[in-house]
């Protein structure tokens, strides 16, 4: 088939001005399929199915963006890119688009192998993960995002109750503050550290001894949990700012409790 000849003297529609006076704080395309694969310090996590989102400021006497090359930008990433290098790109994307500010989010899965404590039978953890950098004249940003679970047993129950002590699964949530990047799976094993214990895909009678036993030794509120990973992410070098969030999925509740840790 011929390709077509490019058309010459089309009208850009998007760089005439607009008199409403009203600067965007952002604009752009949202959840685009890559395979690109974003790497961290230690490289701990391969090819991944990836979606982005780019955008970019639109000061007030633009009418529109060029949102085409947006996309032509996330194809000139091509399939593996440095996590520390996102906001250089940031940067250069602006300067593409003539903008004051430019910003890009991404998100996808880790699978991870995970064996069983005792017997070893192994399966597969998905742990959702995500990152976003931005670039401005005045400055710079890159956070990492990761969402585990965790059990935990509550520490009132076991201290009133002459048998058992009620349990359950926790959703962790972390967003921080990345200054050069930080291994994905030292994030979830932070997250993991501390619950009252792992969750596991499989587990066998033995296995499932030793994680009762495992919770029962490590009794922890939702409180707990939030400061206790609040803390061991602040003697981590390289990581700032940082939100925890946990959420409990009660068991003899008809609601979920959750607490919440934000460090400077």
């Amino acid at each position: 088939m011929k390709q077509p000849e490019l058309p010459r003297d089309l009208p850009d529609v998007h760089a005439r001005p607009d008199a409403r006076g009203i600067p965007l704080a952002e604009v752009g395309v949202r959840d685009v399929p890559t395979q690109l694969t974003v790497i961290d310090p230690e490289a701990s996590h391969g090819p991944a199915l990836t979606h982005l989102s780019l955008s970019v400021a639109l000061p007030a006497e633009r009418r529109a963006a060029h949102l085409s090359r947006l996309g032509e930008a996330v194809w000139a990433l091509g399939e593996r890119v440095a996590l520390a290098d996102l906001p250089e790109l940031c940067h250069k994307l602006a300067v593409r688009l003539e903008a004051p500010s430019a910003r890009l989010e991404g998100r996808f899965s880790l699978l991870v192998r995970r064996e069983a404590p005792v017997t070893r039978s192994a399966g597969l953890v998905e742990i959702p993960c995500g990152f976003s950098a931005s670039w401005s004249r005045e400055q710079t940003s890159l956070r990492q995002r990761l969402t585990a679970q965790v059990q935990s047993l509550c520490p009132c129950s076991k201290e009133m109750s002459e048998k058992g002590a009620h349990n359950q699964r926790c959703r962790v949530q972390v967003d921080a503050e990345s200054k050069a990047g930080l291994p994905y799976l030292k994030l979830l094993e932070a997250v993991e550290a501390s619950g009252s214990c792992q969750l596991f895909p499989v587990l066998k009678r033995p296995d499932e001894k030793w994680v009762t036993e495992q919770a029962y030794a490590h009794p922890a509120f939702v409180e707990d949990i939030a400061r206790e990973l609040a803390q061991t992410l602040g003697r981590l070098p390289s990581i700032g700012a940082t939100r925890v969030e946990v959420q409990s999925q009660e068991s003899i509740h008809p609601h979920d409790a959750y607490a919440i840790a934000e460090t400077r």
